[in-house]
């Protein structure tokens, strides 16, 4: 006990240390000295501020919308929570409310990486740190324009902007272009020709201009090109070889020339190049595997190879690359991952790898990576949206994003910057 003192109505004192609950004892005696029995209150002593964590949107790695659902959980040992507030920046926070499990949020405009945080605080108002979680803010706009495929996209470097090629329903072929920033210019052109099937876009460097290759209603191929301003040619001429669906084609910067692979009526794949003045060299070759799809085709420069990616029957994805003098070098290899349609696949330059975006059985919209060495990242992640053909992507030097067009269910066109 402390020492008897003047009996006063307020009194000053120290609990025990260490959290939990402490009772504080009080006797009372008079002027003849009689002393009364303990009289006692009891509280709890909670030093320690809750732990918590956030997640927005079901852990989620983009959304289309500023509108998010934040999944929230806290703990305190010692007086439970008792209240959280939130921030977009970690400056101005919401007022203080009643925890809760759940909470929607809205976040900053704009696309981009978005920060959300939460504070909690517990019966004995012990204030929390930051808990955070993030995710990007994308924003699909839509392309004036119609197709019922999969449009095709090449960067022009010489006119500083991205050259867009697309099939419209009566077979007839158009173009348009995005500027530096990934804006849509709405400039689309008529081409004179018809293909049933889309597109295949590739500049050149050495000629200064962008090769094209499409189908004919016949199977036949046939070439043509772009300006470096991207004012069509029309320089049409035949190329050898038939293919019952789209060439790919991508330029090979150490061979110095056009590589196209194609798909024959028996789903081989075979290969041709155009040389650096975007002549067809006629040298067709057949190389191992099969396909029902599309081949892809995107130049590695850290590499210093050509990397491949084709959909199998089963839907299955399957890597294989061609090197620096674009032999092939017959090194499937399947990657996880399933698509019922043809992959996209880009050199990002910012991020030094390959960028591949596929459509799923669901038409949701999913990508990934390779590595500089091309080696498959399996770091797949859902982009928001939904598309019933194959997507395209390009990249813009000018932004060091991503472009991707597709095709909606009622045949209009939305791009994104990624």
């Amino acid at each position: 006990w402390s020492s008897w003192e003047a009996y006063g109505t307020t009194k000053a004192w120290t609990l025990t240390s260490g959290d939990g609950t402490k009772t504080v004892y009080v006797q009372y005696r008079d002027n003849a000295l009689n002393s009364s029995g303990n009289f006692t209150d009891t509280i709890v002593l909670d030093t320690v501020a809750p732990t918590g964590s956030i997640v927005i949107n079901g852990g989620a790695t983009y959304t289309v919308s500023t509108s998010v659902t934040l999944t929230l959980s806290a703990s305190d040992a010692t007086s439970g929570v008792y209240q959280m507030r939130f921030s977009n920046d970690g400056s101005s926070w919401s007022s203080w409310e009643a925890y809760g499990t759940t909470k929607a949020w809205t976040l900053t405009s704009g696309d981009g990486t978005k920060t959300v945080y939460v504070q909690y605080r517990d019966n004995a108002l012990n204030s929390s740190g930051n808990f955070t979680d993030m995710i990007g803010l994308i924003t699909w706009t839509v392309v004036p324009g119609l197709t019922p495929n999969t449009p095709a996209l090449a960067w022009n470097p010489s006119a500083n902007k991205l050259q867009m090629v697309v099939r419209a329903a009566d077979n007839t072929i158009w173009t348009a272009t995005f500027n530096s920033a990934g804006i849509f210019n709405n400039d689309w052109a008529p081409i004179p020709g018809l293909t049933p099937s889309i597109p295949a876009l590739a500049w050149n460097p050495v000629a200064n201009k962008m090769q094209m290759v499409v189908r004919a209603l016949d199977n036949t191929l046939w070439t043509a090109t772009f300006n470096a301003t991207g004012t069509f040619n029309n320089d049409w001429a035949l190329i050898s070889g038939l293919t019952p669906s789209t060439p790919a084609l991508a330029w090979n910067q150490s061979a110095n020339e056009m590589l196209m692979v194609v798909r024959a009526a028996d789903n081989s794949l075979w290969t041709a190049t155009f040389n650096s003045a975007g002549v067809f060299n006629n040298d067709w070759a057949s190389i191992s595997g099969f396909s029902p799809s599309i081949p892809t085709l995107a130049w590695n420069p850290s590499a210093n190879k050509m990397l491949m990616v084709v959909r199998a029957s089963d839907n299955t994805l399957w890597t294989a690359t061609f090197n620096s003098s674009n032999d092939f070098n017959n090194d499937w290899a399947s990657i996880p991952g399933l698509t019922p349609s043809t992959p996209a696949i880009a050199w990002d330059a910012s991020a030094s790898e390959v960028a591949m975006v596929v459509r799923a059985s669901d038409d949701t919209i999913w990508f990934a990576t390779f590595n500089s060495s091309g080696v498959f990242n399996n770091n797949w992640v859902s982009i928001p949206g939904f598309t019933p053909s194959s997507p395209a992507m390009a990249y813009l030097p000018s932004t060091g994003y991503l472009e991707i067009v597709v095709r909606a269910s009622d045949n209009t066109l939305w791009e994104l910057l990624f």
